[in-house]
């Protein structure tokens, strides 16, 4: 049987979560050769994240190498083949007219259908699991501005920081958000809102023009404060 490799790292990952390159491939070798499979080539993606399989060029060569021979793609798990359920999933369906998937880590067989059962559950979970981990940390950088603390290299509109850590309103931009909060309110669209407040010359905070894009972000924001 023919087995096809794909390991992938982000630049974090290489350095904190002990699975470079190197022994994602050594792992796979191992299984190949306990498995009667034939290794054929192997594919990788060096420093790049696994939310999107369009930006891996190395993913989509495994993908249509697997087409091609009818082999079975490997990954070391399934963190490394992608962090998106509908990725997954499409990437699941090309497998599925190939040789299926085998994914070391979880001991998965995606080439059965009690594997891809399996498989479609972890990959749910997996999800799941990252979104609660997202919702928390947004909640938790929201109680710090709440309280005044700064959360990241740049400063938000509507506040100032003279100590390089800790923030203070800025009543000039806190007056243009809620002029912003009352244009939306009344219907306005963000690119009119921009044209508004380049037309009553209030600065960005990096002085340059207002955009409908940083319009969106500040109440976005904002919106996320107020809950």
């Amino acid at each position: 049987m023919e087995a096809i490799a794909y390991v992938r790292v982000s630049t974090v990952e290489q350095s904190t979560d002990g699975v470079s390159l190197a022994s994602q491939r050594a792992r796979i070798d191992q299984w190949c050769l306990g498995n009667d499979y034939t290794l054929t080539a192997t594919y990788e993606d060096a420093g790049l994240s696994g939310k999107s399989s369009d930006n891996r060029p190395g993913l989509q060569a495994a993908l249509a190498h697997a087409q091609r021979s009818g082999a079975t793609l490997v990954v070391y798990s399934l963190s490394r083949l992608s962090r998106s359920i509908a990725d997954t999933c499409a990437i699941m369906e090309r497998l599925n007219k190939a040789g299926g998937l085998a994914s070391l880590s979880e001991r998965i067989d995606g080439s059965t259908a009690t594997g891809r059962m399996v498989l479609n559950l972890l990959i749910s979970l997996s999800q799941f699991e990252r979104e609660q981990i997202g919702e928390r940390t947004s909640c938790a950088l929201n109680h710090l501005r709440n309280q005044g603390r700064r959360v990241s290299r740049h400063i938000p509109f509507g506040w100032n920081c003279s100590n390089g850590r800790d923030l203070t309103r800025n009543q000039e931009e806190e007056a243009a958000i809620n002029q912003m909060m009352a244009w939306s309110k009344a219907g306005r669209t963000l690119g009119e809102i921009a044209d508004e407040l380049n037309s009553s010359n209030i600065p960005t905070k990096s002085g340059k023009k207002w955009l409908r894009g940083t319009v969106h972000h500040i109440l976005k924001r904002v919106m996320k404060v107020a809950v």
